[in-house]
């Protein structure tokens, strides 16, 4: 399960933005089961404990470093991430 908002569309699909270990973000294609509310059930492409860009996803790029911000709305200009997973 992830914020809805983090799903993208693109000539290759839904996708989202994940954060790697080195705080940058990477392209990663998803598979939406449903999505109800403001939230999409993923069957593929991330995994619990993935972090996921939420907001900003505009101004990335593939390999651009993010400052991950759990909780909180972004700084102007900072992709805001989350956690995929239940709470």
């Amino acid at each position: 399960m992830i914020p809805a908002a983090a799903i993208q569309r693109g000539p290759q699909g839904t996708f989202v933005f994940a954060v790697k270990p080195d705080k940058t973000v990477e392209v990663r294609l998803v598979a939406v089961a449903l999505t109800q509310n403001n939230v999409a059930s993923i069957s593929s492409g991330v995994a619990p404990g993935d972090v996921v860009v939420v907001d900003g996803q505009d101004k990335l790029q593939p390999n651009m470093k993010v400052e991950p911000r759990r909780g909180s709305p972004a700084a102007q200009g900072n992709p805001q991430t989350t956690p995929t997973g239940t709470p």
